[in-house]
């Protein structure tokens, strides 16, 4: 999770950079605790600057960047609204009027009654409610993705799942409850009959997510919620924590707007090596596959049949004594950062290798990073970086050393972006203290930092490239 410096550095890096809020939905059962977790959130942001609730005067300004979305506000029965008249007359609940007052009010308590009484009612109410209150969501969350400062989104909504709103979420907390505790709470919190917090609470067990495994179209972490509330908070501390610092997969939506975010000279690698990506095929072999997307993406060819680079011709690339063991070694265990270094130049590249620097700070580890990811010591087409970092350091799956190209940087969520070749992890934006983190994990085997190859064209592959 970043720190409130580290957000500070990313806001002041480039404020003119598109931002790509993380949209995340709040959803579970009455009396859970889910209007609780929102309200921490935002009196707690992770950001730096102050928050903003939907309904909170005065109005969002561009210093805050958390936002926070309540469907059931958005769901408020207005007088004489279209919705508030449709509703009205399925259900016959207009509430009672002052003399003289032409007005259409829904009777609330009314309409509780009938709803919670029967799923088919209620399912009347959901078709007539969730496409008014969803198109209402969608326009407030463009307003936030285009203000230039907002950051983080709480969409709450007890339907989120019912309704399909988890599609556009990044990520969602699920909120669950014992049923003794929330009707326990709906009593004594808020003066409800039992007999009535029962009927409450028993009518929405259907919807998913309140009960039984999770089934969401975004990632999902559930937080339980039947004790004290300290306990209760501290586990949303730290599950948005994790949500923040983890990867981003390239094919999400926010991982497409993050690389439609990058300044041009920040993706150049990504342009290049993209329509060469392929992942490794043995579990050992991530270092020769990132070499062959980048002999690949440098037009080079492997032989003068004009042959395509792939991880077999990359280690049998040369016959030397020292590279057929660094190619045996690569089949059985893996490779080092220097072993791998001997490996790309066998092919003919230029090759250095850089050790991420302990002790100096995320940003000034970075710095040297950036300037090779952009080729500034090379023409654009010339220059590539492979990382060696730690997966499991980084956020990734419990694995461990790993070689991937390196191919965009997006300034303001101060995320990398890594095409990663491991077969059962995928293309994803890293947080960049993680990511420093992961490139200084000690290698077992060399008792080195790892850190990264600046890899450009060497004699060889400009002769093949031209033949």
């Amino acid at each position: 999770m970043a720190t409130n410096a580290n957000a500070n550095t990313r806001n002041n890096a480039n404020a003119n950079a598109r931002n790509t809020p993380l949209l995340l939905g709040v959803c579970g059962g009455i009396a859970s605790g889910k209007s609780s977790l929102a309200t921490h959130l935002l009196t707690n942001s992770p950001y730096p600057y102050p928050y903003q609730h939907q309904h909170q005067y005065p109005p969002n300004t561009n210093t805050n960047t958390t936002k926070y979305i309540a469907s059931d506000a958005l769901a408020a029965y207005s007088p004489n609204d279209p919705l508030t008249m449709s509703i009205v007359s399925t259900f016959d609940c207009r509430a009672p009027t002052p003399p003289n007052t032409i007005d259409t009010i829904v009777d609330r308590a009314k309409l509780g009654s009938i709803v919670f009484s029967s799923l088919a009612e209620m399912a009347k109410l959901e078709a007539l409610v969730w496409p008014s209150v969803r198109s209402k969501v969608n326009k407030l969350i463009e307003g936030y993705k285009s203000d230039g400062t907002t950051e983080l989104i709480v969409l709450e909504s007890a339907v989120l799942l019912d309704a399909g709103w988890d599609e556009i979420c990044d990520h969602i907390f699920v909120v669950r409850v014992d049923r003794s505790v929330a009707i326990r709470r709906m009593v004594e919190d808020r003066g409800m009959r039992s007999e009535e917090a029962v009927k409450r609470v028993d009518a929405q067990s259907v919807r998913r997510g309140i009960l039984g495994e999770v089934d969401a179209k975004c990632p999902f972490t559930v937080i339980a919620n039947n004790g004290e509330r300290g306990e209760f908070l501290t586990n949303v501390d730290n599950s948005i924590a994790a949500v923040l610092s983890a990867p981003v997969p390239l094919r999400s939506s926010r991982g497409q707007e993050m690389l439609r975010g990058c300044a041009p000279a920040d993706r150049r690698a990504y342009d290049l090596l993209w329509p060469h990506f392929g992942r490794q095929q043995g579990r050992t072999m991530c270092g020769p596959a990132s070499a062959a997307m980048l002999l690949r993406a440098m037009g080079s060819a492997a032989d003068e049949a004009g042959a395509v680079w792939d991880e077999v011709l990359v280690l049998s690339a040369s016959a030397t004594a020292t590279a057929t063991e660094v190619g045996a070694k690569a089949k059985r265990c893996g490779l080092t950062m220097s072993e791998m270094r001997q490996l790309l130049q066998g092919t003919g590249l230029e090759c250095e290798c850089e050790a991420a620097t302990v002790g100096s700070s995320t940003d000034e580890a970075c710095a040297p990073l950036l300037a090779s990811l952009r080729g500034e010591s090379e023409s654009e087409s010339e220059s590539f970086v492979i990382l060696n970092y730690h997966m499991t350091t980084a956020g990734q799956a419990p694995f461990g050393g790993h070689f991937s190209p390196l191919a965009a940087y997006h300034s303001r969520s101060r995320r990398f972006l890594v095409l990663d070749v491991w077969p059962e992890t995928e293309p994803s934006w890293l947080d960049a203290d993680a990511l420093v983190a992961a490139m200084r994990a000690v290698d077992s085997e060399s008792g080195l930092p790892r850190g990264w190859l600046y890899v450009s064209r060497g004699a060889v592959g400009r002769e093949s490239s031209n033949k």
